[in-house]
């Protein structure tokens, strides 16, 4: 790269850390939104059906609205939000995939008391099944 173009890059990097000074920029949901634009603005263009552009557009204009926001503390706030419902759905979707390996030797039942979910080893036929949690005693097969 000759240093023309070196010096060029660097007079824009400064100019753009002038302007991002102060704002917020990118962080987790705003990724997400990215992505999330993305898949939309994909299915429009590759389905040929207008209306997925529109949410793929509002999308965009967010994602650069939370990205120029000199607000910190709203975005923060929001991104703890969508960070909290991310673990959620993780956890859960492992969960899922535990309960699915385990499916061959083991049941899964809810405890009518409290919902919490009792593993059993299969193949012991009814069984008094106590719930670790409230400590009520049901009966299931297995």
């Amino acid at each position: 790269m000759s240093d023309k173009w070196k010096k060029a890059s660097r007079k824009f990097l400064m100019w753009f850390g002038r302007i991002m000074q102060g704002r917020y920029g990118a962080d987790n949901f705003s990724r997400f939104l990215s992505m999330l634009a993305l898949i939309f603005l994909a299915i429009g263009f590759l389905s040929g059906i207008k209306w997925f552009f529109i949410p793929g557009v509002i999308l965009i204009l967010y994602y650069y609205f939370r990205f120029f926001s000199k607000n910190r503390e709203a975005r923060k706030k929001e991104n703890i939000k969508y960070l909290a419902v991310e673990f959620k759905l993780r956890d859960k979707w492992k969960k899922h995939k535990q309960m699915q390996a385990e499916k061959d030797t083991h049941r899964f039942f809810r405890c009518p008391g409290c919902k919490q979910t009792v593993r059993v080893p299969k193949g012991h036929g009814k069984v008094e099944v106590t719930c670790p949690k409230c400590g009520k005693t049901f009966i299931r097969k297995t």
